[in-house]
């Protein structure tokens, strides 16, 4: 089932994680990210992904349905590359040296 999602919680968390299971009332995910904002210059902001849950980075996780407040539909394509690039060894090409 392994599906990326990206949503915001209750707590105005926003979260891109692979689904792996649906049990109704909650989704387990594995490879959970905070997506947050950074300031990266004056008045110039970006995103920076970090573990969602530092005691068990790798592992899955239960988030209940009832704290979802919003799902993006189509996640921005340089978003999934940064969860990619961050979360497995696979080498995006347009980022090697040359390319």
């Amino acid at each position: 089932m392994s599906e990326l999602k990206l949503f915001t919680l209750n707590t105005t968390q926003e979260l891109i994680g692979k689904v792996v299971a649906d049990e109704g009332n909650a989704i387990v995910l594995e490879q959970l990210l905070w997506v947050r904002p950074v300031q990266t210059g004056p008045n110039e902001y970006g995103l920076q992904l970090d573990q969602f849950s530092l005691a068990n980075p790798d592992g899955k996780l239960r988030v209940f349905k009832h704290a979802i407040t919003s799902e993006v539909v189509e996640i921005p394509d340089g978003l999934q590359k940064a969860y990619t690039r961050q979360t497995s060894s696979i080498e995006i090409v347009s980022s090697l040296p040359g390319m």
